[in-house]
């Protein structure tokens, strides 16, 4: 950080859905210049979801979550999840070709 940048802490907890797979929530707390929150153009009361929204997106994308536990993460229905995915340009549908090609195959 360089001089004359101000650092703005953010928190926010985690779902607050209760089921199997949310069994407890954690408090989080990520820092971020304010110079970074200017460029990405963000207000600061929408940050704490947005930040829960992109990482709950990449870690469907990456296969780490799948759909109903995005869902579940988020408080969304799975059609809203859907929405959500839209927005990001991630597809709802994880499966490489090759996993088609062997469903095809197998079915």
């Amino acid at each position: 950080m360089g001089a004359g940048e101000s650092l703005s802490t953010y928190s926010f907890d985690g779902a607050d859905v209760r089921n199997s797979f949310v069994a407890m929530t954690r408090h989080v707390t990520v820092e971020f210049p304010e110079e970074a929150i200017k460029a990405i153009d963000i207000s600061p009361e929408k940050l704490p979801q947005e930040l829960r929204e992109a990482a709950v997106v990449r870690w469907f994308e990456e296969g780490r979550l799948s759909q109903g536990q995005a869902s579940v993460l988020l408080g969304l229905t799975r059609g809203e999840f859907f929405d959500v995915l839209s927005k990001h340009g991630v597809s709802p549908i994880q499966i490489s070709t090759d996993e088609l090609e062997k469903e095809f195959r197998n079915a």
